[in-house]
């Protein structure tokens, strides 16, 4: 192959080594997301951002852009994503904006962290999945927390709306034994301005994968 692509997961330094050394050609990290596509990519550095047409920046914890150099949350605003065109999205990632010979890269690039959920039949569940099936639902905005005890509780804007189609819902992901409550959304959901919809306090659930 002249190269290869990795993207979706984070490439651990040794193994990029290791399929170069392998394969013989260059591997590009590309650090992608459903909302924009391919935004940024590294042979081995720092991620370059591709796209002319996606305005990327650093954000702080109350959604102020910060200076070159400085750490914060990535943003994007761009035309990419239909259901996107002029939605400033913060995405959960962090890095500092650096730029080099009219060029920007996002320095010490971090994703954020996945989530999986524990079933009451002790499979694993990822969080997309969750996503996915919460899909026919007209939820604007919600929270899943699994508490450490296993237990679930379920906040949205309006739950009484969504009760007994959200409980069917779930129990058909994360088992029918699933103890779970449903609360109205407050603000102190709202971390820095933004809700964080998947949280789990379960620590290294162990058990197959749907």
């Amino acid at each position: 192959p002249k190269a290869l692509v990795s993207t979706s997961l984070a490439l651990a330094a040794g193994l990029r080594k290791k399929l170069e050394s392998t394969f013989h050609c260059p591997v590009l990290d590309v650090y992608s997301m459903t909302e924009c596509r391919p935004l940024a990519a590294s042979t081995g550095g720092d991620f370059e951002i591709i796209p002319p047409d996606v305005h990327a920046e650093i954000l702080d914890d109350r959604g102020r852009p910060l200076p070159d150099g400085r750490r914060g949350e990535v943003a994007i605003t761009g035309g990419r994503n239909d259901f996107l065109p002029l939605i400033r999205y913060r995405t959960g990632d962090h890095a500092a904006m650096v730029r080099r010979g009219g060029r920007r890269f996002l320095k010490g690039l971090e994703g954020r962290a996945p989530v999986v959920y524990l079933g009451s039949d002790g499979r694993r569940v990822p969080s997309i999945d969750i996503a996915r099936a919460l899909g026919p639902l007209a939820l604007s905005h919600y929270v899943l927390h699994q508490r450490a005890d296993g237990s679930f509780l379920f906040k949205c804007p309006n739950p009484a709306d969504h009760r007994s189609a959200l409980r069917a819902l779930l129990e058909k992901k994360l088992g029918s034994k699933i103890r779970l409550s449903v609360e109205k959304l407050a603000e102190e959901d709202r971390r820095g301005g933004k809700v964080i919809p998947h949280r789990s306090d379960v620590k290294n659930p162990r058990g197959p994968l749907w």
